[in-house]
């Protein structure tokens, strides 16, 4: 069943992607991503960062089972899911949206959104202002086949573009104006309807072999103690303009080192974000590259919930 979350201003724009667990896959054999004639529905990703490696497209969401069975058991032989510390993997599905482009090509968006805790336990929203920009490496006019056409997130190798929104940018690509205001009301927007529902979030206790503890905590030697953490939400604009929310990443990663060689500009954003991240949660500073984007209350912790 297909989880529908609507925000004000956009009622015909869902969140589209649901997820798979590990246990519930059976099924045998995989789609040819060259047989597409309509264009596929729907686009299967595995569960740790791949770097464009290891998605797939598919016309029914049924067609992607097979690959996450074969994925699944793989990783089991590999011994991967260690590296999980407990976690269920699972198979992320999204909706294909089809974006808008810049210079003709397909790209999507990352936000960095730090959740704070604030006065009584209750808790903050904050967004960084400069919004990633990952560029596919082919111009979007090409059969799924070709992946650097369709996947933004590093199936181009190096020439998969990483960037972020400016007015150098704007002047590159004067299609992109105005997204930097529309995000933030987005992300305004997807946490005022979200906050209601964030107390019933479950409280995450460090357990045996976990070194990180709460997952929340920072400690600062000599500060005191604050809770926070850091998400990475992936979003795309469609050709009508609509914003679409694609996945939430709870510990996101970052660029590897080959996609930051030869690109400066890109690595300084890199470097003023953790700069600013470090501001925000140490010195209290909210800093001119971080608006606040919604509040919610405490979250309560398991013996309190019901």
């Amino acid at each position: 069943k297909e989880e529908v979350l609507r925000l004000p201003g956009a009622a015909d724009s869902p969140v589209p992607s649901l997820s798979w667990f590990q246990e519930k896959l059976g099924v045998t054999s995989c789609p040819d991503q060259s047989s597409f004639e309509d264009g596929p529905k729907y686009v299967l990703k595995p569960p740790m960062g791949c770097q464009g490696e290891g998605i797939i497209f598919a016309k029914e969401i049924e067609e992607g089972l097979p690959f996450a069975l074969s994925d699944a058991v793989a990783a089991t032989k590999a011994n991967i899911w260690a590296s999980f510390g407990g976690r269920k993997p699972h198979w992320v599905v999204q909706k294909l949206v089809d974006g808008m482009v810049l210079g003709g090509k397909k790209f999507h968006l990352r936000a960095h959104v730090v959740v704070l805790e604030g006065e009584g336990g209750s808790f903050e929203f904050y967004a960084h202002k400069e919004y990633e920009v990952r560029i596919a490496s082919l111009d979007k006019d090409q059969p799924y086949s070709e992946r650097g056409a369709h996947i933004t997130n590093g199936a181009g190798g190096s020439s998969t573009r990483r960037t972020f929104l400016s007015p150098s940018l704007e002047e590159e690509f004067p299609e992109s104006r105005g997204l930097p205001q529309q995000l933030t009301y987005f992300l305004s927007a997807f946490f005022s309807q979200l906050s209601p529902y964030l107390s019933l979030l479950k409280y995450r206790e460090g357990g045996e072999g976990d070194e990180e503890g709460e997952e929340w905590d920072m400690v600062v030697e000599g500060l005191a103690r604050r809770k926070w953490g850091l998400l990475g939400l992936d979003l795309m604009v469609d050709v009508e303009g609509r914003i679409w929310l694609l996945e939430v990443n709870g510990r996101p990663g970052v660029a590897t080192q080959e996609n930051l060689l030869g690109n400066e500009g890109f690595r300084d954003h890199l470097v003023r974000l953790v700069k600013d991240i470090y501001g925000l949660v140490v010195e209290r500073d909210c800093g001119e590259n971080f608006v606040k984007v919604g509040k919610g209350a405490p979250i309560l912790k398991n013996d309190e919930r019901r």
